[in-house]
C-alpha cells in the first residue's frame, strides 16, 4: 500500500468517525424532552380542557369552535414530515403552543418546561404558525374596503350607538416589548415602558377593518394614522367611501361619512373627535356622549 492509498484510507476512516459522532449527538435527547409524549402539557391537559368550554376559553383565549376552525385553515401549512429519527410535532400541538404564547404572554422558556420542547424549536414553531395564520386568514379577516362594507358598518353604528354616518372607530393600542438594541428612546412611551403601536379601525361589532402595527411607541396615534395607507387613500379619494347625504329631511345639508376617534387625533375632514373643553353647552355634551358611545 503506497502513501496515497494510506492517506485515502485515513480520510475515509475520519469521515466515518465524524458521521458516528454526529449520529450520537443527534440521537442524544435530554430526559426531560424524551418524555414529551407522556408528560408534556399538551398530552396531559389538552383533552381535559376540551371537556369544558369555559376552561378551554380561559386557557387559549379562544372557543373550541374557533380553535377547530383556525386549525382547519392552517393545518396543511404547519404539518411537518416524520423522519427516521423522530416524528413531527402534530399541528394541533403547534397551534396550542402558539396560542398559549400569544394569549397568556408565557415565555419560551416556560413553554419549554411545560410542553417539553426545545426552546429553538418553540421559536421556529411560533414563527411558522403565525406566518401561516396571516397567509391563510388575511383575506377572510380583512375583507376589501368596498362601499358596501362601509355602508354596512355605518348602519351598525347607527343602530347600536345612534350615531349616523360613522363607518368605523379608530384608536391605538400600545403593546409592551423588550427594548430593541441601539434604539435609544424611539420605543419608550410616556407611560414608562417600551412598546410598539397597533393602530386599528373597527366596526360596530368590534371586528378589525384595518390595522397598522409596528410603529415606534413614542409616536402619537395621530402621527401614525397620518402616515398609514388608509389615510393616504382618504386624502386622494380612492377609499370608495359613500357619497355625502342628508342626515334627515329636516337637515338639508349633505353630511360626509367619517371615522370617530378620541382627543389624540387631530380634527380633519374624515375624522370626528369630541369637542374640547370643560364648559360645553347641552348640544355639545350630547354629541360627545354619542361619539364616545360609538367609539366604545
Amino acid at each position: 500500500m503506497d502513501s496515497s492509498e494510506e492517506e485515502l484510507l485515513l480520510v475515509l476512516v475520519m469521515r466515518r468517525r465524524r458521521r458516528r459522532m454526529k449520529t450520537k449527538r443527534s440521537l442524544h435527547i435530554h430526559p426531560l424532552l424524551r418524555d414529551r409524549l407522556e408528560k408534556g402539557l399538551y398530552y396531559t391537559l389538552y383533552d381535559d380542557l376540551r371537556q369544558s368550554e369555559k376552561k378551554f376559553f380561559q386557557y387559549f383565549r379562544m372557543s373550541k369552535t374557533s380553535f377547530d376552525e383556525l386549525l382547519e385553515n392552517v393545518k396543511e401549512a404547519i404539518t411537518g414530515k416524520d423522519t427516521i429519527l423522530r416524528k413531527a410535532i402534530p399541528p394541533e400541538e403547534k397551534l396550542a403552543l402558539t396560542l398559549r404564547y400569544l394569549g397568556a404572554g408565557s415565555s419560551m422558556m416556560d413553554l419549554h418546561f411545560q410542553y417539553r420542547i426545545e426552546v429553538s424549536t418553540i421559536s421556529y414553531i411560533i414563527r411558522d404558525v403565525c406566518s401561516a395564520i396571516w397567509r391563510k386568514m388575511k383575506s377572510k379577516c380583512f375583507p376589501d374596503l368596498s362601499k358596501d362594507l362601509w355602508l354596512t358598518s355605518a348602519e351598525g353604528f347607527h343602530k347600536r350607538a345612534n350615531f349616523p354616518h360613522c363607518v368605523g372607530a379608530v384608536d391605538g393600542k400600545r403593546i409592551r416589548i423588550v427594548k430593541p438594541t441601539s434604539s435609544g428612546s424611539l420605543y419608550y412611551h410616556y407611560k414608562n415602558y417600551f412598546s410598539i403601536l397597533l393602530l386599528a379601525v373597527c366596526d360596530s361589532t368590534y371586528k378589525f377593518l384595518f390595522i397598522d402595527v409596528g410603529a415606534c411607541g413614542k409616536s402619537s396615534d395621530s402621527t401614525v394614522f397620518r402616515n398609514t395607507v388608509l389615510n393616504n387613500k382618504l386624502q386622494d379619494g380612492t377609499l370608495d367611501l359613500p357619497a355625502p347625504k342628508q342626515l334627515s329631511l329636516s337637515f338639508e345639508r349633505p353630511m360626509p361619512f367619517m371615522l370617530v376617534g378620541d382627543e389624540g387625533f387631530g380634527l380633519s375632514k374624515f375624522i370626528l373627535r369630541p369637542y374640547g373643553g370643560k364648559y360645553l353647552d347641552n348640544k355639545k355634551h350630547v354629541v360627545n356622549y354619542r361619539l364616545c358611545r360609538a367609539r366604545r
